[in-house]
């Protein structure tokens, strides 16, 4: 649904049930299926985390320690003397969106920018939002941009001032306008651009981190240290620390100087401060390195990144654990977004109301001259009427036609239909392949044709 197709959870959570208790797969389902919910990624990785390690060895969820905690994980590889006791955590900058609101300010924008497409005006627009920093020093700490909080859009920006820019603009198209504010707290400039047919947008990157300890990777870990301190010590204890869209997972390592921090930078900082941690297992999903030059970044495109940070200061982990982590990518489903997809993707469900539907091949179609593949979700929610005719013809017609039409008019009925399954295991939305014979007259007008094999097989031998 965000991470994974809803097929590969329902899967996980029907292997869960079979070893975990009923309440902790309840509690995963009941954060499932709730839209207001606000931590289903970290759900999903939790899950799905869970169901590779139960592959991989013995696992107990979210055991009781003596210390009276509950971490996720207890681990025991294969019949290895070695056990790990680890939480797993995801971590993202939803924070840091929330304190830097450019993407609800686009939000915004968009309706007055639409109003003026329908009014005949193409030229484009560029927005940039200012920021804190001092561009005379070379940048070390993370900047924040010069934004009001949603709230205060309409009193700040949408004002009487921004209504005529975009009337000055609506009577005359053809010339540049500009809108400009600078304030205490509050740096934009929308520019409108006669030439342009596109919405430029530029800001700083507020989401970099120059510090190993002032950022959302090293606090969520710090937290999980603190609830897995006191664990027992001849357990390795560690950390799963999953992508929730964070950009310092996509950044290695940034110790040239002046450079923003990488995900190994926190990590190494991290195991420093908290010595008795033995591990930290990151995961992300990212797009596989076969589809580099690939503007396509979906199912079939994406792959883990997968890389086990072991303390230095501590005894390696024992070679069944570290073997069975090094086998955890594959025990995990075929991931259908990356995490920062995932939260697109939620986001658009919570405002349509589908929530508790996955994606479907909603306008794919296959056509040949005997045989037309079509999604096989559309084809039943067009029957069921839950889509509409109007819609179906809206996204599937051509010339007033449809390619079934096309097989009508030719007079070619249906001899067969099969379900095809996707080539993404567990995606979810099959194929529905219909197949067409010879044109059939009880469809076409009679028409004259020549003799069978057997007549000019006999008219031969004449």
């Amino acid at each position: 649904m965000a991470l994974f197709s809803r097929r590969a959870l329902q899967r996980m959570l029907d292997e869960n049930a079979c070893w975990m208790l009923p309440r902790q797969v309840r509690r995963h389902v009941s954060t499932l299926n709730n839209p207001a919910a606000d931590n289903r990624i970290p759900i999903e990785w939790e899950i799905a985390v869970l169901n590779a390690l139960c592959k991989l060895g013995q696992v107990v969820h979210e055991p009781k320690l003596t210390t009276g905690r509950a971490p996720d994980v207890l681990f025991l590889a294969g019949n290895g003397p070695s056990q790990v006791i680890a939480d797993i955590t995801t971590v993202s900058d939803k924070g840091l969106h929330a304190q830097n609101p450019f993407g609800p300010l686009l939000d915004e924008l968009q309706p007055f920018l639409w109003d003026l497409r329908n009014r005949g005006v193409s030229g484009g627009f560029r927005v940039k939002a200012g920021d804190n920093s001092n561009p005379k020093r070379i940048r070390r700490e993370r900047v924040s941009l010069k934004l009001p909080p949603p709230r205060r859009f309409k009193d700040q920006i949408l004002t009487s001032k921004f209504q005529a820019f975009i009337s000055d603009i609506a009577a005359s198209p053809g010339m540049w306008r500009q809108f400009v504010i600078k304030t205490e707290d509050t740096d934009l400039e929308i520019l409108y651009q006669p030439g342009s047919r596109f919405l430029c947008s530029s800001y700083a990157p507020y989401t970099l981190c120059y510090s190993e300890t002032e950022n959302r990777a090293f606090a969520s870990m710090a937290e999980k240290a603190d609830q897995l301190k006191g664990a027992p010590y001849d357990a390795a204890l560690g950390i799963f620390l999953c992508d929730g869209d964070c950009v310092l997972f996509g950044r290695g390592s940034g110790k040239w100087a002046g450079g923003p921090c990488g995900i190994s930078d926190v990590v190494d900082h991290f195991f420093h401060d908290y010595p008795f941690i033995s591990f930290v297992v990151v995961l992300t999903i990212k797009q596989s390195p076969r589809f580099a030059n690939s503007l396509n970044v979906g199912p079939g495109t994406l792959c883990y990144d997968c890389c086990l940070y072991s303390n230095p200061g501590l005894p390696p982990l024992h070679s069944s654990v570290a073997d069975a982590f090094s086998h955890l990518p594959s025990s995990l489903p075929q991931p259908m977004r990356t995490a920062q997809n995932a939260r697109y993707h939620l986001e658009w469900l919570r405002r349509t109301g589908r929530w508790h539907k996955g994606e479907t091949h909603f306008g794919g179609l296959t056509v040949s001259s005997r045989q037309i593949k079509i999604s096989l979700r559309t084809v039943q929610e067009l029957l069921a009427g839950d889509l509409t005719q109007e819609d179906f013809l809206a996204e599937y017609s051509h010339d007033g036609g449809t390619a079934f039409r096309d097989m009508l008019q030719q007079g070619r009925l249906m001899t067969n239909v099969r379900v095809e399954k996707s080539h993404v295991p567990e995606d979810d939305d099959d194929w529905l392949v219909f197949e067409f014979g010879e044109p059939d007259a009880a469809v076409m007008q009679f028409v004259t044709r020549s003799g069978n094999k057997r007549q000019k097989a006999s008219r031969r031998s004449e």
